[in-house]
């Protein structure tokens, strides 16, 4: 028996109890209905709102002048509503078949109700969409969206990029512009039940995508073309692994033309072959480091010009070697030039030339140049993974080495950096900023960017430009230049030949022929640099490089001056096997052909241009005697 007080405590207690679960309930209910409203109504919302996103059409990439190389064209996402499907088997079976899909995956996706649409295929045609209706399927819903149509197929692939396969920039302009390039998604939405199935009386609700930005290239898709062309046959009379040109205006740093071959079909991108794809997804002259060779005279010519150390009839000895250190190093002609001035020496690409100039330079000021023409750091080029060059510090550089750099070895730099520095000793002095791109516009028409030219610096006085063309243009009257000529403009350049080197040693056999070259050279317009990566033919620079510059500048000087080559200049090439020198150089200077020689036999055993091929007047000829 309880006693009252007993009693009475009891009761209290249960008041209390009682008194809290009520608190908790009517506290959680003013959560629910004040401060969780919003989030309730979101999750309810998304059990009757159903979304398609709507794509943003992908900014086009033109050529300087306003020629479309990559466009945007329609395609359609198809989804499935998996709530409006009336026989699973059947419509899975014809979706798998007019979409050229997996049964079995089709399958699961018409009957999986988690979600109440769910994709199917990314940029299907609209005949595939025609087809599905007729065969009396309409359980989906089509999404425009839009597919990258590359107009000029392989070129100037590694230039532009890829995108991936929900069109996102993955390399090269593509990837480097994607912001302005990409657009802004939209959204599709309607009024649907639980499954998807949209509701009587639905209400539809409509977010329109941006479109992206146009870009204008500084590239002249005219030249592009035809230097590819050149550049292809070079490839293949030469036997290289790879060849790469470069066309750029050396006073403002627009990049007219710039190829890498072997290249890959932006239609065709071999996804699955990613080894591949990133091998040759390269712009060789961009993302990769060489040794330069004998080309790099010419910026140690422009050092020892600026410095006064040297002056273009400063004279020299070469024996055809120099020992430092009890280490001997050969010049090319082994039996050496004897006298030299520092002009006769570089058409000569004297080796033991260039060791005393660079020596008469000195350490410290030769690398306080590399940080003048930026040999030490990056360019900046509007484009992805540019290469650093690799140079050996100055503290641990030994004298050897030194030497080596002042005829372009021990040291490795890009393309870009190379024709860079040379535009700036032809030019006006002025280190200039590469670029691809001149401007971008929105939809309107309106410009949003402007890349205009960028000086970055000076590096050698204005009056020593003069001295600079005077040499370069001596190596193409009288030394390995001579097949870049081109009639009716002047032209100047530097030959360079250097071995190849393989984790870290030198590569035997493997050699880099390469020549750049400036154009009218008293006032260059253009610069061309040819760079042709383990040829067959012959190692050199001035064999295998120089005659491909002289083609590329000849193009460009058709294609600028606006005239095309008429039946009247065009010369069929004739047949010099088993000729004497006298006889096939007699031939062909008669027919307006310019040649160049290798080996040093009696008789005509090869020739560069099969005979019976029709080339233009004042076109170049590699032959070579057994």
């Amino acid at each position: 028996m309880y006693t009252n007080v007993s009693l009475k405590r009891r009761i209290l207690i249960f008041a209390v109890v009682v008194c809290f679960v009520a608190t908790l309930l009517v506290g959680r209910l003013y959560y629910v209905q004040i401060y969780s409203s919003k989030d309730l109504k979101t999750k309810a919302l998304d059990q009757w709102l159903r979304d398609i996103p709507v794509s943003a059409k992908r900014g086009s990439i033109k050529d300087r002048n306003g020629v479309d190389i990559v466009t945007s064209v329609t395609a359609f996402d198809i989804y499935v509503r998996q709530a409006l499907v009336e026989n699973a088997e059947k419509e899975a079976r014809i979706y798998a078949d007019t979409l050229n899909l997996s049964y079995d995956e089709v399958y699961n996706k018409v009957t999986d109700y988690k979600i109440s649409e769910n994709l199917l295929i990314k940029n299907a045609s609209k005949n595939q969409i025609d087809e599905l209706l007729e065969k009396g399927v309409n359980s989906f819903v089509a999404s425009e969206s839009f597919v990258r149509n590359y107009n000029y197929d392989s070129l100037l692939s590694q230039i532009i990029g890829i995108t991936s396969t929900d069109g996102e920039g993955l390399s090269g302009l593509e990837y480097y512009y994607n912001q302005y390039l990409s657009g802004v998604k939209g959204l599709s939405m309607v009024d649907s039940d639980a499954r998807g199935k949209e509701l009587e009386n639905a209400n539809s609700y409509y977010v329109p995508s941006i479109d992206g930005m146009n870009i204008t290239t500084t590239i002249d898709i005219k030249i592009q073309a035809e230097v590819e062309k050149i550049m292809a046959n070079a490839k293949s009379s030469t036997g290289a692994k790879s060849v790469s040109s470069l066309v750029m205006n050396p006073k403002s740093g627009e990049i007219l033309s710039i190829c890498s071959l072997p290249s890959f079909n932006l239609n065709e991108i071999p996804r699955d072959d990613l080894e591949t794809l990133n091998m040759l997804n390269r712009s060789f002259l961009i993302n990769d480091t060489y040794e330069p060779g004998s080309t790099f005279k010419t910026i140690v010519a422009a050092i020892a010009l600026d410095l006064g150390v040297a002056t273009i009839n400063t004279p020299y000895y070469c024996p055809g070697y120099r020992i430092v250190d009890g280490v001997r190093t050969n010049c090319h002609k082994k039996t050496g030039h004897g006298p030299q001035t520092l002009t006769t020496g570089f058409v000569n690409s004297c080796n033991c030339v260039f060791m005393q100039v660079v020596s008469d330079i000195g350490v410290e000021r030769f690398y306080e140049y590399v940080k003048k023409f930026h040999f030490d750091e990056l360019l900046g080029v509007d484009y992805t993974g540019e290469a650093t060059s690799i140079i050996i510090d100055k503290n641990l550089a030994k004298i050897n080495d030194f030497l080596r750099m002042g005829f372009g070895q021990s040291i490795a730099i890009s393309g870009l950096q190379l024709a860079s520095a040379i535009s700036a000793i032809c030019t006006n002095g002025y280190i200039v900023k590469p670029h691809f791109v001149k401007n971008i516009m929105d939809n309107d028409g309106n410009i949003v960017y402007e890349n205009k030219p960028t000086k970055l610096n000076r590096v050698v006085k204005e009056s020593i430009i003069k001295d600079m063309q005077y040499m370069m243009a001596q190596v193409v009257l009288k030394g390995g230049g001579k097949a870049s000529s081109v009639e009716g403009h002047t032209v100047g350049g530097k030959t360079g030949t250097a071995q190849k080197y393989e984790n870290g040693k030198i590569s035997t056999g493997n050699y880099i022929g390469s020549y750049i070259c400036a154009s009218p050279i008293e006032d260059p317009e253009y610069i061309v640099l040819v760079v042709i990566d383990e040829p067959r033919s012959s190692i050199y620079g001035n064999i295998v490089a120089t005659p491909v510059a002289g083609e590329i500048l000849r193009a460009i000087y058709g294609i600028t001056d606006k005239s095309t080559a008429n039946i009247e200049n065009m010369i069929e090439v004739p047949n010099l096997i088993g000729q004497t020198l006298t006889e096939a150089g007699s031939m062909l200077a008669s027919l307006g052909l310019y040649y160049v020689t290798e080996g040093d036999g009696e008789v005509v055993s090869y020739q560069s241009i099969k005979d019976g091929t029709k080339v233009e007047k004042g076109s170049s000829i590699m032959i070579r005697f057994e």
